[in-house]
């Protein structure tokens, strides 16, 4: 049960932080504008401002949707984290810690929630579980490609006898030797 909790709640998280990000990502596209990002940019003295504003307005829309739909999350948590802590470094860290006062409070709880959510598995209902489940039934435990195949270890001897499911009357036996080295 408590398994099922911790995946809701990861969920529940992802969502959260996912909102967020989409709406500061949609205010600096929808409302101030490229161009006004790229001005507040310069003004905090970040560099390649022209660039680095609205590439981080485009992130925090896109990261923001994979987020709430758990995909890539390492790739997408590990950069919103990373411009989380820029916006510490040129913006907030000089106003102190309260987000009162303009300080980095808020924005370091934005990248304490990104660093927990980009190896957290992604909880229910995200994408790359579901990757990760094709993934693994695609590989085989064993990584063979073949789905149920174990490592060579834990076949049975060639010769022996092994249930083979799917025939006639429910399962059978087979060799062995049918199986792939």
């Amino acid at each position: 049960m408590l398994d099922q909790l911790r995946g809701v709640s990861v969920l529940v998280g992802r969502v959260i932080v996912g909102v967020i990000f989409i709406f500061h990502g949609w205010t600096k596209v929808a409302v101030t504008g490229l161009p006004g990002v790229t001005a507040h940019f310069q003004a905090a003295g970040v560099p390649a401002a022209g660039l680095a504003g609205p590439g981080i307005a485009i992130l925090e829309l896109v990261g923001g949707v994979a987020l709430i739909a758990g995909a890539a999350l390492p790739f997408f948590c590990s950069l919103l984290a990373l411009t989380m802590v820029g916006a510490i470094v040129f913006v907030h860290g000089s106003h102190g810690f309260s987000n009162q006062d303009g300080g980095y409070e808020y924005v370091l709880a934005l990248a304490g929630a990104c660093v927990m959510l980009a190896f957290s598995g992604g909880g229910a209902l995200a994408v790359d579980r579901l990757w990760r489940r094709r993934a693994a039934v695609t590989a085989g435990p064993s990584g063979s490609g073949l789905p149920g195949a174990g490592s060579p270890e834990e076949l049975p001897e060639r010769g022996a006898a092994v249930p083979v499911s799917g025939s006639a009357g429910g399962s059978s036996s087979g060799r062995r030797e049918d199986l792939p080295e």
